[in-house]
């Protein structure tokens, strides 16, 4: 299992990821973070960072903090 750590921002101004290291990103996103908003945004932004389909994206820590951790595929290399 791949790991990537990322910190969310949300209710910002527009969709962005900083890459601070491989394995750790910055994800803004206008989505709010209520009703579960901003966690989906930021899985549709990450997926497409990546290339990869929503689904292949999980969230395995943090859903209602703004540190979490996603898992990916085994084969992705980041």
């Amino acid at each position: 299992m791949v790991y990537l750590k990322i910190r969310a921002v949300p209710e910002a101004k527009e969709d962005k990821i900083e890459k601070i290291s491989t394995d750790t990103w910055r994800v803004w996103v206008q989505a709010p973070a209520e009703r579960n908003l901003a966690n989906q945004g930021i899985i549709k932004l990450v997926a497409h960072e990546l290339g990869l389909k929503d689904g292949q994206i999980r969230i395995v820590s943090g859903h209602h903090s703004p540190s979490k951790i996603f898992s990916l595929p085994d084969n992705l290399v980041l």
